[in-house]
């Protein structure tokens, strides 16, 4: 349920849902809770549809908009707690806020996630940049940037980010290459595949539309998925064509060692 635009209440949502709050570093796209029981996956009080469930309520007063989320989640014998609360505010064309968020993943034992993170977006004529640093509880950073270029018919795009070795937060997930690496949770005896553990690197991707029909894009990365791991990289050429309003097809060329 989202009830919009009641008052200085910008929304309010109740259920499953899903959220990212800058970057996504603190608050963000995820990997679901997993149980071992596979028939204890979904439930109508905790479903799968959404990476949160509970409450979000954003306030707008203009250039402050505040905004709190209160999720649980249950999989099995595992159980998921999460509060977060936003302060962000608009200044002259510059978006920024920090976000505190305090969680806790429940089995044999409590396994404890603290996340402040500081997240900035800012535009500048056809430039775009966006931001945000975090730091955990364990003394573990993360930081990732996006510097966005846009002059139709082109589109540019180069983000970098770099998570410590001990980086392991449940509910975010920032800029990174999809390398997932499991990390063992002791406490609750829980394997969580994290993509931001240790990893650092670089990502530049663009597109052309050469005609309504036919666009072409190309993108390059480069990254090490821990510090003892080899400097991985990837690279696409493609050639994209609309044939028909509902029948699209197109032509790529990858290279990755």
């Amino acid at each position: 349920l989202e009830i919009l635009n009641l008052g200085y209440v910008k929304r309010i949502i109740l259920g499953s849902f899903d959220e990212k709050i800058g970057l996504g570093l603190n608050i963000g796209f995820h990997p679901l809770l997993k149980a071992d029981d596979e028939n204890n996956q979904s439930s109508f009080l905790y479903p799968i549809s959404g990476r949160f469930n509970g409450i979000l309520i954003q306030s707008d007063f203009g250039f402050f908009q505040p905004e709190i989320i209160l999720s649980k989640n249950k999989k099995g014998a595992l159980s998921q707690d999460l509060w977060a609360l936003n302060l962000s505010a608009s200044f002259r064309g510059l978006d920024f806020g920090l976000l505190r968020s305090e969680g806790r993943l429940k089995n044999v034992s409590s396994f404890y996630d603290r996340n402040l993170s500081f997240y900035l977006k800012g535009t500048k004529g056809k430039l775009a940049l966006s931001s945000e640093y975090s730091l955990l509880n364990n003394g573990a950073t993360g930081w990732a940037s996006v510097l966005v270029f846009r002059d139709e018919p082109a589109l540019m795009e180069l983000s970098g980010w770099s998570y410590s070795n001990n980086y392991v937060h449940l509910f975010g997930a920032g800029p990174s290459n999809p390398d997932y690496i499991l990390s063992e949770i002791g406490e609750v005896e829980y394997e969580y595949p994290s993509r931001e553990k240790g990893e650092k690197g670089v990502m530049l991707k663009s597109a052309y539309r050469l005609s309504s029909r036919y666009s072409l894009n190309f993108s390059y990365s480069q990254w090490e998925a821990s510090p003892y791991s080899p400097l991985k990289l990837r690279q696409k050429i493609g050639l994209k064509m609309i044939l028909a309003e509902k029948l699209k097809t197109g032509l790529n060329y990858l290279y990755s060692n």
